[in-house]
């Protein structure tokens, strides 16, 4: 499936993916396409016509697994209260966009302030920087909604911990395995 030019000539799809999309330049060279592996946009949606179909699913059930761990937290942490399954997808969402937003500024912040102990424990201490930060965005998602409360930090260094582990699942299933 080749794509016209302005001038008659045909461009391969290749080039087409790897000038127009989103993605990183190289990253869908040499690659076998699959039906259903790369779908159209609508027109005037910006420059790319074609989008790996598979990120948007992995997002959605990212946020829907998110979702299920907030929902069943109560039922496991004494400081930690969600009105329903609505709740926790809210709170999964917006703790997601906290992420994004503000996950960086908070590891950074937490990195430095951990310098300290992390030379004495030897570089020990810095594993618990991705802990401290969920821990911060938690509570930061807890002040942010009224359907979401996290009363303790013990309660939100274990939920933590548990979303923690959901995403680097996530992230090592969506690794290309030849890398």
């Amino acid at each position: 499936m080749d794509e016209p030019l302005s001038d008659g000539r045909v461009q391969p799809i290749d080039e087409v993916c790897e000038s127009s999309c989103e993605a990183e330049p190289g990253t869908l060279r040499g690659r076998t396409k699959r039906p259903g592996t790369l779908k159209p946009r609508a027109a005037g949606s910006g420059a790319c016509m074609l989008r790996p179909a598979g990120r948007c699913m992995k997002l959605v059930i990212r946020l829907l697994v998110m979702m299920v761990v907030i929902a069943f937290a109560p039922r496991v942490l004494d400081g930690v209260r969600v009105d329903g399954m609505g709740s926790a997808l809210v709170a999964a969402i917006v703790y997601a966009l906290l992420a994004v937003a503000i996950g960086w500024l908070v590891r950074f912040v937490v990195a430095v302030l951990s310098i300290v102990p992390g030379v004495l424990t030897f570089g020990l201490f810095f594993l618990l920087v991705p802990i401290i930060a969920n821990a911060v965005l938690l509570k930061l998602t807890s002040g942010v909604l009224a359907s979401f409360e996290i009363r303790t930090w013990t309660a939100a260094f274990v939920l933590g911990i548990v979303l923690g582990l959901v995403n680097t699942l996530f992230d090592r299933a969506g690794r290309d395995p030849r890398r």
